[in-house]
């Protein structure tokens, strides 16, 4: 699909909500839509595509490294 701009906050519970978060966010990680499903179904990983050049993170890295955290302790998604 078009792809587009998406917030999660990995506070508390955690959620996920389409468009930019309103104030300043602890970490921005950016990366290609395909390459995002591609790590929900499991055929690759944060720390890949981030090897890779593919996911860029601007500020906070121990935040982002929250994000492989939570996509290893979830199943693969079924897209």
């Amino acid at each position: 699909t078009g792809g587009g701009v998406y917030t999660m906050d990995l506070k508390g519970k955690g959620s996920i909500k389409e468009g930019k978060f309103n104030g300043k966010p602890d970490c921005v990680v950016t990366v290609a839509e395909q390459d995002f499903v591609d790590m929900l179904k499991g055929k690759t990983t944060s720390q890949k595509l981030f090897m890779k050049g593919k996911l860029k993170v601007k500020g906070g890295m121990q935040h982002a490294m929250k994000l492989g955290e939570l996509m290893k302790s979830q199943p693969s998604a079924k897209l």
